[in-house]
């Protein structure tokens, strides 16, 4: 994942900064994290600087297309009527992302792109002023659709997903755990997805070509620990069990999906009839 990104609803604007080598997925992996984001709304802008970056050699007229509308089309609905720009750092890129549009020149697109030599230009064209700071450390307010709750004395931490499960709030439920007091590094954890459905576009590809940069520092502080998945359904067993056979070379963090929390419980050494009051968790 060579990519960070924040969605201001403020201003009704996603914003995407590409860098170092882009891999052929980086733009739609990164349409699927927005259009299932919580504070994304259809019809938000989208600001996208490649200026750090380069793109994947397959970019070319041939490849966008024959691969583009099998690849982008099903955003169309999901993202609405809205503009995107593509802030280039090379004339070559600029060139790239020209060949791209004109591929699409007979499409029935709802978002309607354009490419840019200069910053100001594309804040211009998407309404966004001067004095607009554009900060990938501002995530917004993502709300917290999870329960948290430390158990010391059984060296596990569990925590409930409900409602809407999506890689972000993940994200924001971890950076939150390390950084309570109540936590130490080699605890484990038990994230109960149960109640919620893993998203598509979750599947083993994007797991593994995103999930390693994505938890890299917090993984750092959770040396030699346990993570149990407790799912709800059958693909989602499969999707983590795929994923996480991929992961064993790394096993300074152990994952593995269950179905059965007693079985969780178990691999956790916890005993199988621990209760668990969720209600109570805070």
């Amino acid at each position: 994942m060579s990519y960070n990104y924040y969605i201001d609803p403020d201003i009704n604007a996603v914003f995407i900064e590409h860098f170092g080598q882009m891999k052929i997925d980086d733009v739609p992996d990164s349409l699927e994290l927005i259009r299932s984001h919580p504070l994304h709304k259809k019809g938000m802008n989208i600001y996208r600087d490649i200026t750090l970056a380069t793109q994947s050699p397959e970019y070319n007229f041939g490849f966008f297309k024959k691969a583009s509308p099998a690849r982008l089309e099903e955003f169309e609905d999901p993202l609405g009527k809205c503009k995107l720009a593509w802030i280039t750092g090379t004339s070559h890129d600029y060139k790239v992302v020209h060949q791209f549009l004109t591929s699409r020149r007979n499409s029935t697109d709802t978002v309607e792109r354009k490419p840019f030599s200069d910053a100001s230009s594309a804040r211009e064209w998407l309404g966004i002023t001067d004095d607009y700071e554009i900060d990938f450390n501002k995530k917004g307010e993502i709300p917290k659709l999870f329960k948290t709750h430390f158990d010391i004395e059984k060296n596990c931490i569990f925590i409930q997903h409900f409602d809407l499960f999506h890689p972000d709030i993940a994200l924001e439920q971890l950076n939150m755990m390390v950084q309570d007091p109540r936590f130490k590094s080699g605890m484990n954890i038990l994230r109960d997805v149960s109640l919620t459905k893993l998203p598509d576009f979750l599947d083993y590809r994007w797991l593994n070509n995103n999930s390693p940069r994505r938890m890299k520092e917090i993984y750092r502080t959770m040396d030699n620990c346990r993570i149990g998945w407790l799912v709800g359904n059958a693909q989602d067993y499969g999707k983590l069990h795929r994923w996480v056979a991929s992961q064993l070379r790394s096993a300074s963090v152990e994952r593995k999906p269950f179905r059965e929390l007693a079985d969780a419980l178990e691999w956790l050494d916890i005993p199988p009839d621990y209760k668990i009051n969720y209600a109570e968790l805070s």
